[in-house]
C-alpha cells in the first residue's frame, strides 16, 4: 500500500510540473476520480488548492479536504493518522486564510489557532510555520506589533530549521512590512530584498509580486533614501521606480490570475499617481497632476470592482478609502461622504484600527466642509483614539528589541541544525565502517578493471595521435592556402582605403562650397532686412533679438516709414535655413512692392493682398500632396504724430505692455498661403500712450526646449520674463532675453529660428 501511494504521489507531482493553469486542475480532477485510496485524494486536493486562485473555486476543494481527513481520523492509527491530521490542520489554515481575506477576523483567529494546536503534536514543522505567519498577520493588522513580530520569528526559526526557502522568503517579507509600518525604512528594504532574492530562485511568481509591491511603496514615499539630488527630482525618480514595479508586479499577478493581488497592486498603483501625478507627462505641473488624478480614479474603481468580485472585505475597506480621499480633494463631498462611511463600516465590522483611524480622518474633513462641526468632533476623537493604539512608543522600543532577538534566533536556529547534523554523522558512523571493508574489495576489483581500461585508452591514444599528425599536416598546408588569401584581402582593403580618402576629400570640398553659397546667401538676406541702425532709426527706441537656427533665417522683420505712418512685421515662414530664407526674400519684396508702391495702409488689406501674391507665387491651388508653404505674420501700423494703430496677425499675436500691464491681441488662425478657410483678415484698432512698449515675436522663443527636464519655454513665462523687464532700457531687455534663451537652451541643439522685436512709444 506504502509503495502504491508514493508512486502515485510522483505521478500527481509530474502532472504539476508538466501542466500549468486550468490544465493542471484537469489533469488532477482526471487523477482524482481514478484514485482508489484516500490518501492519495488528499495529496491531489492539496495540489488542486494550490493551482486554483479563484476564490469561489478552491474553498470547495478545501471542504472535500476537510471532510475526507477528518472522516478518516476516526479509524486510522499510527502514520496514517499522522497523514490525515496533517492534511485536516491544512484544511483548517486554509479556511482560517480565506476568512481573514472575507473580513471575518474573529473566524480567522478561531480557525488559526485549531490547526496549530493539531501541527504541534505531530510535529509538523511547515504547518506550524503557516499558522504562525498567519496569525502574527492578524496581531499586525490589529496594532499589536511586539505580539506579531513573536510570531514571525517563531515561523523563520522553523524555516530555516526545515530548510523551507519559501517559507524563510515569506518570513522575511512580513518581518519587512512590520518595520516599514513602524518607519524602520531602510530595515524594511534589507528584508523585503531579501525575500525577493529567495522568490527568485524560487521563480515564484505571487510572491516576487508581493516584493515588488513592498518595494515600490519604499522607492515612491522614502525616495530620498535611495536617490540623490534635489527633493523634486528625488520624487520624480522614485515615483517613476515604484510605477516600474507596480507594472512588473500587475503582470505576474495577470500571469497566474492572482485577482486578489491584482487588485491590490492597481490600488497602490492609483495611490501613486494621485500622490504625484504623472511623472511621464510633459506638460506643466498643474496639468501632469490634474492627469494623474484621472488615471488614479481609474485604478482605484478598477481595483474596487475586483475586489467586490472576490469579496476581499479588506481591500474593499480601503478601496472605499481611497476613493472617498481623492473625491474630497475634487471637492465632490457627496460622493466622497458616501465612501467614507462605507470605509468606515467595514472597518468597524473587520475590527483593524488603522483602518477605522482613515475612515476617521475622512469623515472628519468632510463634517467640516459641511458645517457639522459635532460630527466632526466625534470623528477626531475615533481617530485620536485609534491612533494611540497603533502608533505608541512601546511598540517602538519592543520592535527594536524584537529586531536583535530575531537575528541571535536566527544564528540559533543554524546552531541547532548544525547539532542535528552531528547527531546523524555519529548514528551512521557505525554503519560507514562496516562498508568500509565492503569497499576496499571491491575497490580492488574496480582498480584491476581500471588497469586494463587505461590500457585500451593507451593504445586508442597512440593510434589518434598518428591520425592526428596527417591531420595537422594537412591543415598546415590549408593555412598557407589562407595566408595568401588573407594578403590578398589586405591589398584589396589598401586600395579601397584610399578610394574612401579621395572620396572624403571630394566631399569636405563639395561641403565648403555648399558653406559658401549659404554664408553668401545670409549677405544677401542681410541686405534686405533692415538690420543696420540707420534703417532701423524709424522705428526710435526699440531692440531686436535675432538668432537664426542656421545660417540663413526663415524669420523676418520689415519695417519702414511713409510720411508719418510707421509700418513694421515680424514674419516666421515655413521651415528655416535655406527654404525659409527663401520665403522671407519673397514676404518682404511682396510687402516692399504692397506698401510702397500700390500704397495700401490698412494693416489687414495688406495681410490680404499679400496671401493672395504668395499663394499666385507658388501656385498653390489648395491640392492634396502640393506644398503647404506660407508664413505666419504680425504687421503693426503706428501714426508717429497721433499713436493711433492699426495691427493685423495671421496666426501671430501682438503684445501691449502698459503701465506694467500685459495686453495680448489674437491674430486670425489662418496662415499667409492657401488654407481650407479664407476670409479677410481682421483690422485692430486702437490708441497707444507715451512709454507704452510693443512686443512682435515668432514661435522660436517660446518652443526651445531646455531648462531642467527639457521642456519647451511656453508662453506663460515668455509674458512673465517681457512683463518683469519692460521698464529696463530696450537694450538691457534684449541682453536679458538672449541670457534667459541661451541659460534656458543649455547644452540642447537651437529648433528654430528666434526673433522678438519690441518698440517703445
Amino acid at each position: 500500500m506504502r509503495v502504491q501511494i508514493i508512486l502515485f504521489l510522483m505521478l500527481v507531482n509530474m502532472l504539476s510540473a508538466m501542466t500549468q493553469g486550468s490544465d493542471t486542475i484537469d489533469s488532477l480532477k482526471l487523477v482524482f476520480e481514478n484514485a482508489k485510496h484516500d490518501t492519495i485524494k488528499c495529496s491531489i486536493l492539496n495540489e488542486m488548492i494550490s493551482a486554483e486562485y479563484d476564490e469561489n473555486i478552491w474553498p470547495k476543494y478545501n471542504q472535500q479536504l476537510l471532510d475526507i481527513s477528518q472522516k478518516n481520523l476516526k479509524t486510522a492509527k499510527n502514520e496514517e493518522r499522522e497523514y490525515y491530521l496533517a492534511y485536516y490542520a491544512l484544511a483548517l489554515n486554509n479556511f482560517g486564510y480565506l476568512y481573514e481575506k472575507q473580513g471575518d477576523i474573529s473566524k480567522a483567529f478561531e480557525y488559526f489557532n485549531k490547526s496549530l494546536p493539531i501541527q504541534e503534536e505531530i510535529d509538523d514543522k511547515l504547518g506550524m510555520a503557516g499558522s504562525l505567519l498567519n496569525l502574527g498577520m492578524i496581531f499586525r493588522q490589529q496594532g499589536n506589533i511586539p505580539k506579531a513580530l513573536e510570531y514571525y520569528h517563531r515561523a523563520l526559526k522553523l524555516q530555516i530549521l526545515i530548510d523551507n526557502k519559501s517559507g524563510i522568503a515569506t518570513s522575511y517579507n512580513n518581518i519587512g512590512f512590520v518595520y516599514d509600518s513602524q518607519g524602520e525604512y531602510l530595515k524594511a528594504y534589507e528584508y523585503y530584498n531579501k525575500a525577493l532574492n529567495i522568490n527568485f530562485l524560487l521563480k515564484d511568481k505571487s510572491s516576487i509580486a508581493i516584493c515588488y509591491t513592498n518595494i515600490a511603496f519604499l522607492y515612491s514615499f522614502h525616495n530620498e533614501l535611495f536617490f540623490n539630488g534635489s527633493k523634486d527630482e528625488c520624487m520624480r525618480n522614485g515615483h517613476i521606480k515604484a510605477i516600474e514595479y507596480l507594472n512588473k508586479s500587475i503582470k505576474l499577478q495577470e500571469e497566474i490570475n492572482d485577482k486578489s493581488g491584482i487588485a491590490s497592486s492597481l490600488n497602490s498603483l492609483g495611490s501613486l499617481y494621485e500622490t504625484f501625478g504623472d511623472p511621464y507627462c510633459s506638460e506643466s505641473p498643474d496639468e501632469c497632476y490634474e492627469l494623474g488624478q484621472k488615471k488614479a480614479l481609474d485604478l482605484y474603481t478598477k481595483s474596487l470592482v475586483l475586489r467586490q468580485e472576490i469579496n476581499n472585505k479588506v481591500g474593499i475597506t480601503i478601496s472605499y478609502e481611497c476613493l472617498s480621499s481623492l473625491l474630497l480633494k475634487q471637492n465632490k463631498i457627496g460622493e466622497a461622504f458616501r465612501f467614507a462611511d462605507l470605509s468606515l463600516q467595514t472597518a468597524k465590522e473587520l475590527g483593524y484600527p488603522e483602518n477605522i483611524q482613515n475612515a476617521a480622518i475622512l469623515l472628519k474633513k468632510i463634517h467640516e466642509k459641511k458645517g457639522e462641526y459635532k460630527e466632526a468632533l466625534e470623528m477626531h476623537e475615533l481617530y485620536i483614539q485609534m491612533r494611540d493604539s497603533i502608533i505608541n512608543q512601546e511598540n517602538r522600543k519592543a520592535t527594536y528589541k524584537k529586531q536583535f532577538q530575531i537575528e541571535y534566533e536566527i544564528q540559533f536556529a543554524k546552531d541547532s541544525i548544525t547539532h542535528i547534523t552531528k547527531e546523524k554523522e555519529e548514528k551512521y558512523k557505525h554503519e560507514k565502517a562496516i562498508s568500509e571493508q565492503r569497499m576496499y574489495t571491491i575497490g580492488g576489483l574496480i582498480g584491476f578493471i581500471l588497469m586494463i581500461f587505461v590500457a585500451f585508452i593507451s593504445y586508442r591514444a597512440f593510434k589518434n595521435k598518428k591520425k592526428a599528425n596527417i591531420l595537422l599536416e594537412q591543415k598546415n598546408i590549408e593555412i598557407y592556402q589562407q595566408k595568401e588569401e588573407i594578403s590578398s584581402q589586405r591589398d584589396e582593403i589598401e586600395s579601397q582605403r584610399d578610394l574612401v580618402t579621395i572620396q572624403k576629400e571630394e566631399i569636405e570640398e563639395v561641403h565648403k562650397e555648399v558653406t559658401d553659397s549659404i554664408n553668401y546667401a545670409k549677405r544677401i538676406q542681410e541686405a534686405v532686412l533692415p538690420i543696420s541702425e540707420l534703417s532701423r532709426s524709424v522705428l526710435g527706441e526699440h531692440f531686436v533679438l535675432f538668432k537664426p537656427k542656421n545660417i540663413v533665417s526663415g524669420d523676418f522683420y520689415w519695417t519702414t516709414k511713409i510720411e508719418n505712418q510707421l509700418f513694421v512685421a515680424v514674419a516666421d515662414c515655413t521651415g528655416h535655413g535655406v527654404p525659409g530664407a527663401f520665403m522671407s526674400m519673397l514676404g518682404i519684396s511682396f510687402l516692399n512692392e504692397i506698401v510702397q508702391k500700390q500704397e495700401i495702409k490698412k494693416a489687414n488689406q495688406i495681410l490680404n493682398i499679400l496671401r493672395m501674391e504668395i499663394i499666385n507665387a507658388l501656385q498653390q491651388k489648395g491640392l492634396d500632396g502640393e506644398q503647404k508653404d506660407g508664413m505666419d505674420i504680425s504687421l503693426l501700423i503706428v501714426n508717429s504724430d497721433t499713436h493711433e494703430c492699426q495691427w493685423a496677425g495671421a496666426n501671430n499675436p501682438l503684445y501691449i505692455i502698459a503701465k506694467g500691464e500685459l495686453t495680448e491681441l489674437h491674430g486670425d488662425k489662418m496662415p499667409i498661403a492657401i488654407y481650407p478657410t479664407m476670409k479677410d483678415f481682421t483690422n485692430h484698432g486702437f490708441v497707444l500712450q507715451k512709454g507704452d512698449r510693443i512686443y512682435m515675436f515668432t514661435d522660436g522663443f517660446a518652443d526651445q526646449f531646455g531648462g531642467p527636464q527639457g521642456k519647451k519655454f511656453k508662453y506663460k513665462p515668455f509674458k512673465e520674463l517681457l512683463t518683469k523687464n519692460t521698464s529696463r532700457p530696450m537694450s538691457e531687455q534684449q541682453s536679458v532675453l538672449m541670457e534667459t534663451f541661451l541659460n534656458w537652451k543649455g547644452k540642447l541643439d537651437q529648433v528654430d529660428d528666434v526673433l522678438v522685436l519690441g518698440i517703445k512709444i
